[in-house]
Parts: structure tokens; C-alpha cells; sequence
């Protein structure tokens, strides 16, 4: 199914137009997809959540609400599948090795 297909691909994101391709297909917003880069540029390590917010206050320019992460961690989820990304309490989140292979 193309859509399977593109949940492995959602965060193999890179710069160009392949990210609007994988955006669009999966629905993802400029958030999310950031969410996954970052997740996928890092899949060898845990990424804090306050790394991430920081990311996102970067893109946004100014800082959001303090539990926007877990919330776009939860839509992320919503379309690629609760097993895509993992929560390990304290340190972090990491895209699922099964959702990279």
C-alpha cells in the first residue's frame, strides 16, 4: 500500500521536495515533520523533550506552550501508528528501529 509506504519513509525527511511529498501523504504538519527529522537525525540516541521544544521554538520563532511536544508526539502517532515513536520516562523519545528498517 502507498501509504505504508510513506509511513517508512516519513522520517527519512531531507531537504527539498521530497519533504512535501512525505508531508502531504501522511498529513503531516511543519511540526510534525520536524519532530520526525529530528527523531531520525538522532535515531541512535534518546532526544529529550526539551530538545525538541527548543527545535520547535526555533522554527516558530517564539516559544509554545510547554507541553506542545507530547502533544505533537501523539498526532505523529496518530498517523504513523502508536508503535512509532518511543517514550522512555526521563530521557526521551526515539523513532521505533522497527519503523527504520
Amino acid at each position: 500500500h502507498e501509504r505504508d509506504h510513506w509511513k517508512r519513509e516519513a522520517c527519512h525527511l531531507v531537504e527539498g521536495d521530497r519533504v512535501n511529498t512525505i508531508q502531504g501523504a501522511l498529513g503531516l504538519t511543519n511540526l510534525e515533520a520536524t519532530i520526525c527529522g529530528a527523531l531520525y537525525h538522532r535515531r541512535d540516541k534518546m532526544v529529550p523533550a526539551d530538545t525538541i521544544e527548543g527545535l520547535l521554538d526555533e522554527v516558530r520563532g517564539y516559544s509554545l506552550e510547554s507541553n506542545v511536544v507530547s502533544v505533537l508526539i501523539g498526532k505523529i502517532r496518530a498517523k504513523l501508528g502508536e508503535e512509532a515513536i518511543e517514550n522512555l520516562r526521563g530521557r526521551g523519545y526515539r523513532l521505533s528501529p522497527d519503523l527504520l528498517t
